[in-house]
């Protein structure tokens, strides 16, 4: 079965992000415009993708803390299935009765 992959790294691209904030804050100070220097666009475009990273592997929830790696793929072809549809359903996990209250899921 021939696949597409693709894997990302969320957190470098956030400190893409920030690095971008910074250069764009000591732009402004140059007394110059920001989009007329930097890659603001690109930049905007990284942030919007970096909102798939806040969410669990099933965008079931949102757990607003940024993942490390991310990926995903699919079949090439459109009529062949990977057999998602027969795995059985992941159980949540369970924290030790010490950690339960500390942690909201």
């Amino acid at each position: 079965m021939k696949q597409w992959r693709y894997t990302g790294a969320p957190d470098a691209d956030a400190r893409v992000i920030q690095v971008m904030a910074w250069a764009a804050r000591w732009v402004r100070e140059q007394g110059k415009d920001p989009e007329a220097v930097l890659p603001m666009q690109k930049a905007a475009r990284m942030g919007d993708s970096l909102r798939y990273a806040l969410h669990d592997k099933y965008f079931r929830t949102q757990h607003n803390l940024i993942a490390w790696s991310q990926a995903w793929g699919g079949s090439i072809d459109p009529d062949e299935r990977l057999g998602l549809e027969e795995r059985v359903q992941p159980r949540p996990l369970r924290l030790p009765e010490s950690r339960r209250g500390l942690v909201s899921v």
